[in-house]
């Protein structure tokens, strides 16, 4: 079960009694918060580029910290590099220095434009998208234990491919095969970015990574004793 899309270690109690109705877990953090030590949770780590191209997108005074936070050897900590206009300059400096680090690995995916927003300065259109694919591809050479995006994931948004990849992921969320919840157990739709975002542009690694729950009355089971968590933790 990931746990993520805001900053989830500021409900750290609740994440201690959820994660026991799953058998894996997943953190998703922005790393600014000391990681617990919980040996039963991935946490993935959002990262994006090394520290300037990071801070010029996430903020200043952040990425010492995060690397001082999540550079830890006693725990399973992986990186997670959302790819845009702005950082693509230095994945192959980002990918050196991390892994020379204690951290186990790095994925990427890429900036999904927000309907109604001026996206140009982020998004990398097709053609670009294509190149910078390419580029982590001869990464992968040169670090294949350390780059755990695969290149069927990689592949899959190329310009060739990313439309089905969007069309398939649609019919995940609309027929129950993949469900996406907001803290209080609400359903978002269409996914985890809710409805802003411009699908046809889609660079979210959960489109094709989503694990598919098909069955409804388990679904029920854990909606019904996750929100008994929630109403006594809150």
């Amino acid at each position: 079960m990931p746990f993520g899309w805001g900053e989830p270690l500021l409900r750290r109690n609740l994440i201690e009694k959820l994660k026991n109705l799953f058998s894996l877990n997943q953190v998703i953090t922005n790393g600014t918060i000391p990681l617990p030590l919980w040996k039963d949770v991935r946490f993935l780590c959002s990262v994006d580029g090394t520290k300037d191209y990071h801070e010029a997108q996430r903020g200043k005074n952040t990425y010492d910290k995060i690397k001082a936070n999540i550079n830890r050897k006693d725990l399973d900590v992986h990186l997670f590099c959302v790819v845009t206009k702005i950082n693509e300059k230095c994945l192959e400096e980002f990918v050196e220095e991390w892994s020379k680090t204690s951290v186990k690995s790095v994925g990427f995916g890429f900036y999904t434009p927000i309907k109604g927003k001026n996206n140009e300065e982020l998004w990398l259109n097709f053609k670009q998208r294509d190149k910078v694919i390419k580029r982590i591809k001869i990464l992968k050479q040169k670090y294949p234990q350390f780059i755990h995006s695969s290149d069927a994931i990689l592949d899959s948004f190329m310009s060739d491919k990313c439309q089905q990849t969007t069309e398939k992921c649609r019919r995940d969320y609309s027929s129950f095969n993949a469900m996406c919840f907001d803290s209080t157990m609400n359903r978002k739709f269409p996914c985890v970015i809710w409805e802003e975002a411009d699908c046809s542009k889609c660079g979210c690694v959960g489109s094709v990574m989503g694990e598919s729950i098909r069955n409804g009355r388990r679904i029920s089971i854990l909606n019904t004793k996750i929100k008994d968590i929630l109403s006594n933790n809150c």
